[in-house]
């Protein structure tokens, strides 16, 4: 009788075991799935919040994390479902749950601000430079981490805009003693031994391993000039309960981490919008009152592609037909008009002119009767006016609020230039006009600037990071359109000729194109009218040697004029030929220029003709084949003083080294030797 009672209170216990391992698995469930819950508002928060931005934000900053969620979830499903049918194996799947690692993670995400990724693998080098970390610079970016090529290292949280990382371990104090057990590790005080000994003692444990990892990994990544914080979270360990355990910990601090262990870590905050706009704040919420339209954007809103509905010509190019097809999917007036909004808007003059002379060649009437609307600063037409137009040509509703025209500003507006120092300036430089133009001042004035050239976006991100630091200056703020939109056109059998500078010619044209090709627009710049266009500001050795005349649309003696018979036909020579030409004709200027400056007495003659069949003289000895050009055939009309022949240079056949070691050619006269 009494075996028979012991054997039901057996099976009572197994029963009361195995429903009690069955209402833990349930549990483990719910909390599994409660987290995937929040991660998935999270996901919405971001795709709502990053849906008109030019990279697929929501697509990578938790897709691992996610999978990792789905995966635990299926496994607690399994569990549950086989500790009901009784299957030996559920209680193992149970106790080998990640659950009790990823919820801390989590918690860590939501206690964050700006996450920019969560489960991020990173390259561990080795680093032969710095590499760009995940975050925000201009623009939000993967970085440069190529963790499969090498090494890799996980970071469970990318936060603060990629100024933070987060390593969380599931260690606890009995794991740690037991390793350092394994280790044979003496804890002597750490105060009679300097922090190299003891973070030598502690080398081989993993714990420590896991800090050295993370700091030198973080060491080897850049984002906005300096690497990022790191912090290492110890959920279930406890500090000032063994003094081996302190010791570890204070190990991994002297390797420049941040611990937090469970008794100093705040509680995660219930999941709310208040917290989601936390972990992700808007890009959009710090906008300038003030927007700062670079020239794609101006190209887009006047558009064919974005204002009509485009049918697909026998003529058209594949990028045209893309831009029918992307069109035809996401209106991108829909992106642009609410990003607008009702702030001003304000563009360079240099994106102007490239505006109106892209438009004055290529756009269609359509297309340059918008241009005319958006920009043109005609007093005698209202906002209100301009809207109405512009709905009359669009089938897109155009907002009432929408700020026209936008004002053409000077990009040195109250001296703003002033506020970017010179290497700044320099690697600025690395950016063509307009858009240099358009970015510095932007940056300079503190304005948002807003662009569909995400492809320069992120080469001036590169560049900047190869500065040591800023100052005392912010990042710019540039908001990304994720598409652009070209003018539809006409076919090229109709169009103007246009024609595309050699190199930088920001400051002074020297190859030609701006003087025989320059833009008919009215409506920027009377001094750029039927070809006539002023050349920049000739330095010498950083000194400047003479400004241009706004008045008279020439740049000192040195100007180069052509009317509207530059366009005459040129015959014998190639377009390359001749720019070569117009080159080397400046060249000549220039070198006499210097001449004058080194010899104030010498005697100058003005002889246009002269410096023209000089440059012809040098191209037949380049074997060119110059034909029946000559100075009257092109219409130019030279006002450009002679190099003597007698100063000592051997002309053609001259070389920077016959110029003597007197004369140091400037950057831009260099630029033109090296042609």
């Amino acid at each position: 009788m009494g075996s028979l009672i012991e054997g039901s209170h057996h099976l009572d216990d197994v029963a009361q075991d195995a429903a009690a391992r069955l209402a833990a698995s349930e549990d483990l469930l719910k909390r599994a799935e409660s987290l995937q819950s929040e991660l998935q508002r999270f996901a919405d928060h971001l795709a709502d919040v990053y849906c008109d931005y030019f990279q697929h934000m929501p697509t990578y900053m938790h897709t691992s994390f996610t999978s990792e969620i789905r995966a635990e979830v299926e496994n607690l499903e399994k569990a549950v479902r086989d500790l009901k049918s009784a299957d030996a194996l559920a209680s193992h799947r149970v106790q080998s749950t990640n659950l009790p690692f990823l919820e801390p993670v989590w918690d860590t995400a939501k206690k964050s601000r700006d996450v920019v990724r969560l489960r991020c693998a990173v390259s561990t080098g080795p680093f032969k430079k710095p590499i760009l970390a995940p975050g925000t610079r201009i623009v939000r970016s993967q970085g440069e981490s190529k963790p499969f090529r090498s090494g890799s290292f996980i970071i469970d949280v990318v936060a603060d805009g990629g100024h933070s990382w987060y390593k969380v371990s599931s260690m606890t104090n009995k794991r740690l003693l037991f390793d350092l057990a394994k280790e044979a590790v003496y804890c002597g005080d750490s105060d009679d031994e300097d922090a190299e000994t003891v973070t030598q003692d502690y080398s081989d444990i993993p714990l420590v391993k896991l800090a050295r990892n993370l700091v030198d990994t973080a060491k080897g990544h850049r984002i906005q000039a300096k690497s990022p914080s790191t912090f290492l979270i110890l959920p279930r360990i406890k500090e000032n309960e063994y003094p081996e355990v302190d010791s570890v910990l204070e190990a991994c601090r002297r390797l420049g981490v941040t611990v937090l262990c469970g008794d100093s870590l705040e509680p995660a905050p219930p999941l709310s919008d208040s917290v989601l706009h936390t972990m992700a704040p808007s890009p959009k919420a710090n906008f300038t009152e003030v927007l700062n339209i670079d020239t794609s954007l101006l190209v887009a809103l006047a558009s064919d592609f974005s204002h009509t509905a485009v049918t697909k010509q026998t003529w058209f190019s594949h990028s045209h037909n893309d831009h029918t097809d992307l069109e035809c999917k996401q209106s991108m007036l829909s992106l642009v008009y609410p990003i607008l909004g009702n702030h001003k808007l304000v563009c360079t003059q240099e994106a102007a002119e490239t505006f109106f002379h892209i438009a004055d060649t290529l756009a269609t009437d359509s297309e340059k009767a918008r241009a005319y609307l958006i920009l043109d600063s005609n007093p005698e037409k209202s906002q209100e006016q301009r809207v109405k137009e512009l709905r009359q040509l669009s089938i897109h509703e155009v907002p009432s609020c929408l700020q026209l025209p936008i004002s053409i500003v000077d990009m040195n507006e109250n001296n703003c230039q002033d506020r970017l120092t010179d290497p700044i300036k320099k690697k600025l430089e690395t950016v063509l006009n307009p858009g240099r133009s358009v970015f510095s001042y932007g940056w300079a004035s503190g304005l948002t600037t807003m662009t569909c050239n995400s492809v320069v976006i992120k080469q001036l991100e590169k560049d900047l990071e190869q500065l040591p630091n800023l100052g005392d200056l912010p990042w710019p703020s540039i908001w990304a359109f994720p598409t652009s939109r070209p003018f539809v056109g006409v076919p090229k059998d109709i169009r103007k000729r246009i024609r595309k500078h050699i190199g930088d010619c920001s400051v002074t044209c020297t190859c030609g194109v701006d003087e025989l090709y320059g833009h008919q627009s009215n409506a920027v710049d009377p001094n750029i009218r039927h070809g006539i266009r002023r050349l920049g500001t000739y330095r010498y050795d950083g000194v400047e040697i003479f400004q241009p005349n706004p008045d008279s649309g020439r740049s000192g003696s040195a100007a180069i004029q052509c009317d509207a018979s530059c366009h005459s036909p040129l015959q014998g020579l190639t377009r390359s030929q001749f720019q070569k030409v117009i080159n080397l004709i400046v060249l000549f200027s220039l070198l006499e220029l210097h001449f004058v400056l080194k010899h104030p007495g010498w005697p100058v003659r003005s002889s246009g003709y002269d410096h023209w069949n000089l440059a012809i003289g040098y191209a037949l000895n380049m074997g060119m084949q110059p034909g029946n050009i000559s100075p009257d055939s092109v219409g130019a009309r030279m006002r450009l003083p002679l190099i003597p022949y007698n100063c000592g240079i051997n002309i053609p056949n001259f070389s920077v080294e016959q110029l003597g070691s007197a004369w140091v050619p400037s950057r831009d006269v260099r630029a033109v030797l090296q042609y």
